[in-house]
């Protein structure tokens, strides 16, 4: 069955949406700090639980919830140490 032009208009904004979304994103790339955006990738993890919950009724089991901690948690501990000076070396 062909979809029906309401379906075809939602798909195509749909694009245009995730286009414009993936433009701004790497044009904020260009006024900030890569380590000052990185942590916004790991938002993508909530909103995408959240919206799996919300629209489709489906929960996060306990191994997909400890693979984003895993996730989040490995993106942190780099964001923190990359922020720090590097220690001096005593020779």
């Amino acid at each position: 069955e062909a979809p029906k032009p309401v379906e075809v208009a939602l798909l195509a904004s749909l694009g245009v949406y995730g286009g414009l979304g993936h433009f701004l994103f790497t044009a904020a790339f260009r006024h900030a700090p890569a380590s000052l955006l990185a942590p916004l990738n790991y938002v993508q993890l909530v909103w995408a639980g959240l919206l799996g919950w919300l629209a489709f009724g489906d929960v996060p089991d306990r191994i997909s919830l400890a693979g984003m901690a895993v996730v989040a948690a490995s993106g942190g501990m780099v964001a923190l140490k990359t922020r720090r000076p590097p220690a001096k070396r005593t020779v």
